[in-house]
């Protein structure tokens, strides 16, 4: 089974980059326009992000971030 790392860095962190790994026939599905989270179920909802951050990457959090976002409400 062919995989691919994918990588996103916080917009807020330059120096935090989170890895993912996941099938590339997850990842065609994905790309080709399943939701993310259909695609890849047995991901984190962080490491979901990781993979949206992907066609979004200025919008990318850490776990770090999305916490501290939560706390401001």
């Amino acid at each position: 089974m062919a995989l691919v790392e994918l990588e996103a860095t916080c917009r807020n962190h330059k120096d935090h980059t989170d890895t993912v790994v996941v099938p590339r026939e997850h990842w065609y599905e994905y790309v080709k326009g399943a939701y993310v989270q259909d695609a890849f179920p047995y991901l984190s909802p962080q490491g979901r992000e990781v993979i949206i951050s992907q066609r979004m990457p200025y919008a990318y959090l850490c776990e770090e971030c999305w916490d501290q976002l939560g706390e401001e409400e």
